[in-house]
């Protein structure tokens, strides 16, 4: 797939290509990731998953909008589905496992496309959250599942990032010098998690 996209979109603008092709296209193997044969859809997710991280989908876009439309279009929407019962229940020998590599391309598209770009967005923190809420709903599905304890790893590995590159930054003890921006973002992030997960953002980002 990310072998032939190139050529087929080169004689579009990038705006056309995004709409025709790439976006069609990664809703159609979000769908297929919920698939109830299992091969159809550890190929589909896997296939999601280099499209997503890889260099060929996303094009520079001032608006985000791209950013937004995968997550709203692609990746929410598959999260819900394999949360559904109906769903789980046409393999539930095989979901689990689907359910783990869904909630892991989660965060890594998260890291991926928009950390790196998240204090430049205004509904960062209202995506942020959203991630979040399926977080908790993944990981309190089934407490004697995987995701129970993937899920705490998954978001630590994010939550260190978004340290790292000044996004979340916890109060100091010693005066508080974070914008605005940083501090309703960290106040919201304690707020969420805290209601399955408590204390746990204190233990990976303890103030300084």
């Amino acid at each position: 797939m990310t072998k032939f996209l190139p050529q087929l979109i080169s004689h579009q603008s990038k705006h056309q290509a995004w709409r025709q092709h790439c976006l069609p296209l990664l809703a159609s193997l979000s769908r297929h990731s919920a698939n109830a044969a299992r091969e159809v859809r550890h190929n589909a997710i896997s296939q999601l998953q280099r499209a997503l991280l890889g260099p060929h989908i996303m094009f520079a876009d001032p608006d985000h909008t791209q950013v937004e439309e995968i997550f709203n279009r692609v990746i929410f929407p598959l999260l819900d589905d394999l949360l559904k019962p109906e769903i789980f229940n046409r393999d539930p020998q095989g979901m689990p496992e689907t359910r783990l590599r869904a909630s892991a391309l989660l965060c890594k598209t998260f890291m991926h496309l928009d950390i790196r770009e998240g204090p430049a967005q205004a509904d960062f923190r209202i995506l942020w959250i959203q991630i979040l809420d399926l977080l908790d709903r993944l990981m309190n599905i089934d407490k004697g599942d995987q995701l129970f304890e993937a899920v705490p790893e998954s978001l630590k590995n994010v939550v260190l990032v978004m340290n790292a590159v000044g996004i979340l930054v916890p109060p100091s003890p010693e005066g508080d010098e974070r914008d605005e921006r940083q501090r309703t973002l960290w106040t919201a992030t304690h707020e969420r998690m805290e209601r399955f997960l408590p204390g746990f953002l204190a233990d990976v980002i303890p103030s300084a």
